[in-house]
């Protein structure tokens, strides 16, 4: 049922919505951390009137928790890359029904920026921090946390086995996925862009995907392409190993932009997508989704992640955990209907 908002200016405090959830201030608290042994209705209730009326906590004037605010410090390397926007917004909403808030940076792809804002949250008193590295959890930064007083979670661009907190997306049962679909299809010939070459993590799946396709299908033709620096310079790039003769009939791309440019380069040629030309992106974008045909993803459940990643940093922030441990999460592969078997093998096998 739909509640009625806040809209008398006044700042509400937990007094009100324990007075609107018909509850104690005890229950409401107890919502707010996450306390498991609260009866559902009383759940239900207390989310009802936090959201009715707009309750949230002030990290600035809340009781400080060994020295330390109801304060969770998230650090990702972007805000252009649309996933860690909606990472962001899904662990801030986990937070705020834990009663904290969140300080979210962004280390700009910097090594140098990531350690400053780390040392920040440490003056910032947060409770725990949530990094996603520039590189991996081996670096400066990671360690800089470790001997910090506070609790702290490695997420993405973990390569796991180093004794810190990680959790991560399993990408690598996804390209196995994707490289015995493009086996079975009967590519032979595949261009395979990536976003950045600097970044460690995403050379190391493009890397996965090569040996996956190359023991599958030995002799195939795979081209790792790292994008130039301009658009056009990228355009120009892809127009130049579309003309060839030895053409790729499928572009596997860890490269959002890539995608659009291939499918621009189909347009002008007048190819047909997917007969003259398969499309698959480890890169989820809604426009991919909403195309017709649809072009193949990887899905990543964001806001599942989000409630492993916040349960996992609250349980490191309540001591409640003394082992690390590695967790890896589950992607979804949706082939949509951009791959399909090249137009040459149809017309030989008929």
């Amino acid at each position: 049922m739909a509640v009625a908002k806040n809209t008398s200016g006044v700042r509400p405090s937990i007094h009100s919505v324990a007075a609107y959830a018909g509850v104690s201030i005890a229950t409401v608290s107890k919502v707010m951390q996450g306390d498991k042994t609260v009866r559902p209705e009383n759940v239900k209730s207390v989310q009802n009137a936090i959201e009715a009326l707009g309750y949230r906590i002030n990290p600035l004037a809340a009781d400080l928790r060994r020295g330390r605010r109801n304060l969770v410090g998230v650090i990702v390397p972007t805000y252009d890359d649309p996933y860690y926007a909606s990472l962001v917004g899904a662990l801030e909403r986990q937070a705020e029904t834990r009663g904290y808030a969140i300080a979210a940076t962004s280390s700009r792809n910097s090594e140098m920026r990531e350690l400053e804002l780390v040392g920040r949250m440490e003056d910032w008193r947060v409770s725990g921090v949530i990094l996603v590295p520039v590189k991996n959890e081996n670096g400066s930064s990671a360690r800089t946390l470790r001997e910090s007083e506070m609790a702290a979670v490695f997420v993405d661009n973990v390569t796991g086995g180093s004794g810190a907190e990680t959790v991560a997306f399993d990408y690598h049962a996804a390209i196995r996925d994707v490289a015995a679909q493009t086996v079975r299809l009967g590519h032979r010939r595949i261009l395979v862009p990536i976003q950045d070459p600097k970044n460690q993590t995403q050379m190391r799946l493009a890397n996965y995907l090569v040996e996956q396709l190359q023991a599958a299908a030995p002799g195939a033709n795979i081209q790792v392409l790292p994008p130039p620096s301009r658009r056009e310079k990228l355009a120009e790039a892809l127009a130049e190993i579309f003309g060839s003769a030895e053409r790729p009939t499928l572009v596997l791309s860890f490269c959002e932009l890539a995608i659009t440019l291939c499918l621009n380069v189909a347009r002008r040629l007048e190819w047909h997508v997917p007969h003259d030309l398969s499309l698959f992106s480890f890169k989820s974008a809604a426009w991919m989704r909403a195309m017709e045909p649809a072009i193949g993803v990887v899905r990543l459940p964001i806001d599942n992640a989000a409630v492993t990643i916040m349960d996992t940093i609250f349980q490191k922030i309540d001591k409640k955990v003394t082992a690390s441990r590695d967790r890896l999460l589950p992607c979804k592969v949706d082939f949509g209907q951009s791959m399909t078997t090249p137009e040459r093998i149809r017309r030989k096998f008929g």
